[in-house]
């Protein structure tokens, strides 16, 4: 019968739906302390340390998500905030790997993968490393490593981002753009804004 398919057939446009967005994500990643940008440049950063720099944010008044990264002063290990709805997320390694905070609460292992109340934001254990996940929210994916990260949003919000990762709008000329709208030559000078 029909309602036999049906299960089926929701199951492969979700599947061709996440692919598609898969596809059309935008991505920023760090590597080591190559930083590559939402717009594929690439440039070496030296994060300051014990000090937030934001990496992503939704730029319009929403203000729907915002992505932070501090380097532990006494480990130099990286340290991701992401902060969504009323949610603050907690992401960093101990000698055991990859922690997670959920509002200064750590969830343990056996309680991943973790879902908020809403159901919108999903946090679960990814390979090597930890993935959020809140694509209602903006954010396509947040992986974190050890030694990596990177940061997807959904396909409406390009061009709309702004922090170290720019702007997703396809443009080179105006990575360097600060939050005060200031266009800046260099990396080092955007970083430190």
């Amino acid at each position: 019968s029909m309602t036999d398919l049906s299960p089926f057939d929701d199951n492969i446009v979700n599947k061709i739906h996440y692919l598609f967005s898969e596809v059309n994500a935008v991505k920023c990643s760090m590597v080591g302390d190559t930083l590559t940008t939402f717009n594929n440049r690439k440039y070496p950063v030296n994060m300051p340390l014990s000090c937030y720099q934001v990496l992503a944010q939704d730029c319009t008044i929403e203000l729907k998500f915002m992505v932070l990264l501090k380097k532990d002063h006494a480990s130099e290990q990286n340290h991701i905030n992401v902060k969504i709805s009323d949610i603050d997320v907690d992401l960093y390694t101990e000698d055991h790997g990859v922690m997670v905070k959920v509002n200064e609460m750590e969830i343990s292992n056996d309680k991943l993968p973790y879902e908020d109340p809403s159901g919108s934001i999903k946090i679960g254990r990814k390979g090597e490393g930890v993935s959020l996940y809140a694509k209602s929210h903006g954010l396509q994916e947040v992986y974190f490593d050890s030694n990596s990260w990177k940061i997807k949003v959904v396909d409406w919000m390009k061009g709309q981002t702004c922090g170290l990762c720019g702007k997703a709008d396809g443009e080179h000329r105006q990575e360097y753009r600060t939050p005060s709208g200031r266009l800046t030559k260099s990396s080092v000078s955007f970083a430190h804004s």
